[in-house]
């Protein structure tokens, strides 16, 4: 309902010091349900239910948060809701686990450690070893695969792999290239490799049942030098001559058969190396890649630019003559 509203001006004696001003009434509508806290009474909070403990209290909230409520969160105020069909899930699905196994197991480790006065006795002494392979095979087991799925949405992996889709990766996939005869090189997510480093064949690992089939592919999102966004395959299965190739193009023919599982990924600079490819083994001239630059956004221009320099005009101006130094 629009607000009732009026103008009022107001003029001196004189002409020229005449001043206006202006007011807008509104109307507060009634809110569409109880309000939070409504059946509090603050008038006596000794009387109050106390939690007496932050679990009580964190249930409750839970509870809370769960309950339909009519006023909008600041998430739906703030956060863009997403297109279901930008993210369809084309991974294997999550394990099933027991809730109540899991509550079991870590009770049955925190007594094993309150029981072990050694253990207790170098934490307070700070002297304590923490298994770093222990916790990252934890990590690799509960919320790792999906910090992996956020680093990869980060890193716009699935918007150029799978135009959109996502998966998280559950299966663990190691993968490190031999450096000399003792050093290797691992490949984490998103880390940095040589061309040097990368030169050779990399050792991959990863956990399966036997007699189950796997797909490797190895693919250069960014190095294809005729189609913008083609892709070159290193590996897959077998090596094979770098070809055009398409990931979407290839799942969409098998994603009946296959399912994607596994994840792991780098970037790669230039080095002196490219070149001894480019011309002693590929025969050709090394490519120059080229950053176009998009044009310089400016918003709308103000009709009186309050409290800007002169250099503001510089912006909407058609030529490359600047204004300052000209008056």
């Amino acid at each position: 309902m629009a607000a009732p509203w009026w103008r009022a001006t107001l003029y001196g004696s004189r002409r020229w010091r005449g001043f206006s001003t202006s007011a807008t009434l509104g109307r507060r509508t009634a809110p569409l349900g109880p309000m939070p806290n409504e059946d509090i009474d603050v008038t006596n909070l000794e009387r109050l239910e106390k939690y007496r403990s932050f679990d009580r209290y964190r249930r409750r909230a839970e509870q809370e948060a769960r309950k339909p409520h009519w006023w909008r969160t600041y998430r739906e105020h703030f956060v863009e809701e997403s297109d279901p069909k930008d993210k369809i899930d084309i991974g294997l699905p999550p394990p099933k686990v027991c809730r109540a196994h899991q509550l079991l197991e870590r009770k049955r480790v925190l007594r094993e450690l309150r029981a072990n006065s050694e253990e207790e006795r170098a934490a307070r002494l700070r002297t304590a070893r923490i298994p770093l392979e222990a916790v990252r095979a934890e990590w690799e087991k509960t919320c790792g695969p999906y910090h992996k799925q956020r680093l990869a949405e980060y890193y716009g992996l699935y918007r150029d792999l799978f135009r959109g889709a996502t998966f998280v990766p559950r299966v663990p996939l190691h993968v490190a290239y031999a450096v000399g005869d003792d050093d290797l090189v691992p490949v984490y997510h998103g880390n940095e490799v040589t061309p040097t480093e990368a030169a050779q064949a990399p050792e991959v690992t990863y956990e399966a049942d036997k007699g189950s089939m796997w797909t490797l592919l190895l693919t250069n999102l960014d190095g294809h030098l005729l189609e913008p966004d083609a892709e070159y395959v290193h590996w897959l299965v077998y090596q094979l001559a770098q070809r055009t190739f398409h990931t979407f193009d290839f799942y969409k023919k098998h994603q009946e058969a296959m399912t994607p599982a596994g994840l792991a990924f780098f970037q790669c600079r230039w080095d002196d190396s490219v070149t001894h490819i480019f011309h002693q083994l590929l025969d050709m001239q090394e490519p120059v890649f080229e950053f176009v630059r998009p044009p310089s956004y400016h918003p709308k221009q103000k009709r009186f630019p309050h409290r800007q320099p002169l250099r503001y005009l510089d912006r909407y101006r058609d030529s490359h003559e600047p204004t300052y130094g000209i008056y």
